[in-house]
């Protein structure tokens, strides 16, 4: 455990990630904005040894887990490209727009009203379906669907978000106008839906449970 008297020196080793912490004034207080490498107990690292004693790190331990987390992020990438557009119980209709084919097991994307040209609405309408679906409005444990958003503007990425503003069917302008996509953010952490036919049951439900939470948010 280390300290200093000066606490400025917590701005030096201080992070910041949108895919983290939520920096709007109303959101409740993150912890764990501090950390120095070699503070942490040993307890963790038995863990750990532990761990890997029980799932080895190989094709028949973590790595048979890993790959059929990344077998069904790639099935739900395939699936949101796929999906045809839904009707929200608000009467507009939407559609997923997912970002790229997931290397790991991270699947960005979007929700999109159809017909809607503003890409400050689809911030808006994505903004809103994190805060309903996060630690943002209550306990996760009471949640049909739990996501992590992040946010490609200008300043980290250049004008590179500006080919998903074009997939996403919004023009030039207005990247121009609203220079920042927020994009919704699903890690797969379960190896039980790389089965077809289980995946496909969930995916149902997704589509089921995100009508419901637009509706909700007012999208």
């Amino acid at each position: 455990m280390s300290s200093a008297s000066d606490k400025r020196i917590l701005a030096v080793q201080t992070f910041h990630a949108a895919y983290v912490q939520d920096l709007r004034a109303k959101a409740p207080v993150s912890i764990g904005h501090y950390v120095l490498e070699g503070s942490k107990p040993g307890a963790a690292a038995a863990a750990v040894w532990t761990a890997h004693q029980v799932s080895p790190l190989n094709t028949d331990g973590y790595g048979q887990l890993l790959g059929r987390t990344m077998k069904t992020a790639n099935m739900l990438y395939e699936s949101m490209a796929r999906a045809e557009p839904f009707k929200a119980q608000n009467g507009r209709t939407y559609q997923f727009v997912p970002l790229v084919k997931p290397d790991l097991n991270i699947v960005d994307y979007v929700l999109k009203e159809v017909g809607n040209p503003s890409l400050e609405a689809m911030n808006k309408l994505n903004q809103a379906i994190y805060d309903e679906c996060s630690y943002v409005s209550g306990d996760l444990m009471k949640k049909d669907f739990i996501t992590s958003k992040t946010v490609f503007s200008p300043v980290e990425y250049g004008n590179t978000p500006l080919d998903f503003v074009r997939k996403c069917g919004l023009n030039d302008a207005e990247w121009n106008k609203t220079p920042s996509v927020l994009v919704l953010r699903s890690a797969v952490m379960t190896p039980y839906l790389a089965d077809e036919a289980e995946f496909g049951v969930y995916f149902d439900g997704l589509i089921e449970i995100m009508k419901k939470v637009i509706t909700k948010v007012g999208g």
